[in-house]
């Protein structure tokens, strides 16, 4: 079964405790349909005491098809640095999965430095006047 967690995470908690032992789920947590970086942090949070309940019966996925942004950031040459580090794409967002798959199964401490650096684009992009008009 698969569940847009980025949509209905409020039903993730009641279908984890009544998931059947033999049933597998798979969690939409990278958003597919918006072409920013997720919050990776906030995700391993939510997402580490479901991966203890589950173990390997949990799957992770893009929310939905990734149809809904553009393929590969790298294809993107002209654009600022700034705004480019704050944005994901198809395979940025698969790139995303794969480190979460890497934190939970093996521990954060080996993802460490993309944690980090994600914290940092994501701080600067709600901290940015680009974004954010402190005026308003």
């Amino acid at each position: 079964m698969h569940i847009d967690a980025i949509n209905a995470k409020d039903e993730v908690a009641s279908l984890v405790e009544n998931l059947a032992n033999d049933k597998v789920i798979s969690l939409g947590v990278i958003d597919g349909r918006n072409i920013w970086k997720s919050n990776l942090t906030s995700i391993l949070d939510w997402l580490a005491p479901i991966a203890k309940v589950l173990g390997n019966r949990l799957w992770l996925a893009p929310s939905c098809s990734l149809l809904h942004v553009p393929v590969d950031l790298a294809s993107e040459t002209e654009l600022d640095s700034e705004i480019t580090n704050w944005l994901a794409f198809a395979t940025q967002k698969l790139q995303e999965l794969s480190l979460l798959d890497r934190a939970i199964n093996h521990g954060r401490a080996r993802v460490e430095v993309e944690l980090s650096d994600n914290a940092n684009a994501i701080e600067q992009r709600r901290l940015s006047t680009r974004v954010n008009n402190p005026v308003v």
